[in-house]
């Protein structure tokens, strides 16, 4: 069960770090589901380290920008999310 408090906060903080606000009327985890907001995070705190996020295309290229955030993820100790929850939306505030 989605914790609507905590989705609020997370969102609170990725806008933070980002400087981008979550698209209006879209449920967390559905704005993290494309990984563009995801792909823009790592970007901030390691910048380059995504070259090319996809913003636009079928499913496999938004699944694509999911996969490179986890990829450069499992390279850091902070990993918050994992790809399978934010993808298919299980359970997108609990940390890993």
């Amino acid at each position: 069960m989605r914790d609507g408090a905590l989705s609020y906060y997370f969102q609170c903080c990725l806008e933070a770090v980002t400087g981008e606000r979550f698209p209006q009327g879209k449920a967390f985890e559905d704005a993290l589901k494309d990984g563009i907001i995801l792909c823009n995070l790592m970007n901030k705190l390691s910048p380059g380290s995504i070259a090319k996020i996809n913003t636009s295309g079928p499913n496999f290229k938004m699944m694509e920008n999911v996969n490179k955030y986890g990829k450069k993820v499992k390279k850091d100790p902070w990993n918050l999310w994992s790809l399978r929850s934010v993808f298919f939306s299980s359970d997108s505030t609990r940390p890993c």
